[in-house]
């Protein structure tokens, strides 16, 4: 298990939160963006397309609390990937780092970090789960999930 800043990780889950709620708002594409990865963008999008706006969610007393983060062996999916699995800076520092002195070690990556994030509201609950390469430094958090709508 990861270390997690929790203080910081919920204040950017909110703004996360925001920033994603006023794009599907506004119907913009999700793959053109790089805060969610490829298989969520197509759900999202496709979800977007057959939505009517009636109701909207206030964003005012918005809460973000940590249920549970881990850490398991995939690459992390992002839009700004080849076929949205291919990160071709991890494969080119990959490569680098490896010998032909490594070519018997038990290589265990890719690494991913996941977090499984609760929204409150003042009328609705969400769960979203967050993701991010921990084989890269200073990678990007992106959602991977919004209430298991990929399961």
């Amino acid at each position: 298990k990861m270390r997690l800043d929790t203080n910081n990780f919920e204040k950017g889950a909110v703004q996360g939160y925001k920033t994603i709620y006023k794009h599907f708002v506004k119907k913009e594409d999700f793959l053109s963006v790089n805060y969610t990865t490829p298989h969520l963008s197509n759900a999202i999008n496709y979800i977007n397309r057959f939505s009517i706006k009636n109701d909207t969610v206030s964003l005012d007393e918005l809460e973000a609390k940590i249920m549970s983060s881990w850490v398991e062996i995939g690459n992390a999916t992002t839009n700004n990937s080849l076929f949205g699995v291919i990160d071709m800076d991890l494969v080119k520092t990959e490569m680098g780092k490896s010998s032909i002195h490594d070519m018997w070690d038990v290589y265990v990556g890719p690494l991913r970090q996941k977090v499984r994030v609760l929204y409150k509201t003042k009328n609705r609950y969400d769960v979203w789960e967050w993701q991010k390469c921990l084989m890269k430094d200073n990678e990007e958090w992106t959602v991977s999930n919004i209430n298991e709508i990929l399961k």
